[in-house]
């Protein structure tokens, strides 16, 4: 369970060509205009290509790495302290440099926040059956129920604000909150669920991306017909034991961290 850094993949490809190239990785032009991306960005060159990967343990001193988030600029990543308590919230510049530490609320203990999540206002994380929103400055603020303990993967669809979780092996659910409503239950028991990044980048999409975490896999999974697609990319940042467990799609720029 322990991850010492966070890994971005190229995700803006599967913008450009069909299901059946994403998966064989053809390779496409560059563009400079889109939705999600920043006027002038070059896209990468295939699926799933990996970027660049920043070693978190280094800076911090933590081996308990675990999710991300993109929000105001900035990567916020959540640390177990390497087993001790209290835990953090990290945040990191464009670059990959440690700009702030913060604690974690009062009881996130253990391993603390797993996957981090965003609304308009806050980050989430979550340690228990809630969901714990942190402002930019890392308070601590309020807390949402959630159908999981912990809510272990975590997205949410900022078209229709629904959350999507999944703890290990249970079922991926669908919910609002507060107050909780479940709204659709997918048994999953197959592949163990870590981290979760909602994407409306894509033109064939939405799409709801799983990082299955014993296998170290990206999956896409379809969260209107509830199945998953069959394309999927192992992720490798090319440092051994180094692949975190949650995971975000920055919309800004199509990709996923």
């Amino acid at each position: 369970m322990m991850r010492r850094s966070i890994f971005l993949t190229g995700l803006m490809a599967v913008m450009l060509v069909s299901l059946a190239y994403a998966a064989s990785a053809v390779k496409v032009a560059p563009v400079t205009e889109d939705r999600c991306a920043e006027p002038g960005q070059v896209t990468p060159a295939d699926f799933c290509d990996p970027l660049w990967a920043w070693d978190m343990e280094a800076q911090t001193g933590d081996n308990h790495i675990l999710g991300n988030e993109w929000k105001w600029g900035y990567h916020w990543v959540t640390g177990g302290n390497s087993g001790l308590d209290p835990n953090y919230i990290y945040q990191y510049d464009d670059v990959g440099n440690l700009v702030g530490t913060y604690q974690q609320m009062a009881g996130s203990n253990g391993w603390g926040l797993r996957d981090l999540a965003e609304d308009e206002d806050y980050i989430y994380g979550s340690f228990s059956m809630n969901l714990d929103a942190y402002d930019e400055f890392g308070n601590y603020v309020t807390s949402i129920p959630g159908p999981e303990n912990p809510n272990r993967a975590l997205a949410r669809d900022p078209d229709t604000g629904v959350w999507w979780t999944g703890d290990f092996y249970d079922p991926i659910y669908s919910f609002t909150s507060p107050p909780l409503v479940v709204l659709t239950t997918t048994p999953d028991a197959v592949y163990a669920k870590y981290g979760m990044a909602f994407d409306i980048c894509s033109p064939d999409g939405p799409w709801l991306w799983v990082f299955e975490q014993n296998l170290y896999v990206l999956r896409q999974f379809d969260p209107v017909a509830l199945v998953y697609t069959g394309v999927s990319c192992t992720v490798n940042s090319g440092i051994p034991s180094s692949v975190a467990g949650g995971c975000c799609f920055d919309d800004h720029r199509g990709l996923c961290w």
